[in-house]
């Protein structure tokens, strides 16, 4: 009996989480996120470095955006919900480019982590976006 009930409760948390289904744009051929720190080791390594990553604006030291053929490779580094689990998107606007972030799961806690986000995209008429962070 006591199993029972141990299976009908994880049924119901896990059908609490709520996945978000969504479809990228065309143009993003590929999205790929990793853990890189957690937010004690972020503290421990300064105030500045911190401050760096909330910025809008690329970080010269730890970005990168290339312009490659039919291409364009983006990676930075972000600060997160360390208990998101994210997608990426993108949405093209006249002569920018937007880089969205999607939590696919909807759960939400106090604690964050530094992530590197990296996105190619298809880029078929070689045109030199301004890339933002959104």
């Amino acid at each position: 009996m006591k199993k029972i009930g141990l299976i009908l409760l994880i049924g119901l948390l896990t059908s609490c989480v709520k996945k978000t289904e969504f479809i990228p744009n065309e143009n993003l051929i590929e999205f790929h996120r990793q853990t890189i720190m957690d937010m004690d080791e972020l503290v421990d390594s300064g105030e500045e470095n911190y401050q760096n990553l909330n910025l809008e604006k690329f970080n010269l030291k730890t970005d990168t955006i290339r312009f490659e053929n039919d291409f364009i490779y983006i990676s930075y580094l972000s600060i997160v919900n360390a208990c998101g689990q994210y997608a990426g998107d993108i949405e093209i606007k006249n002569d920018s480019i937007y880089l969205k972030l999607v939590d696919t799961v909807g759960i939400a806690c106090t604690s964050q982590r530094v992530d590197r986000l990296k996105f190619k995209i298809k880029n078929s008429e070689n045109k030199k976006y301004g890339i933002k962070k959104w």
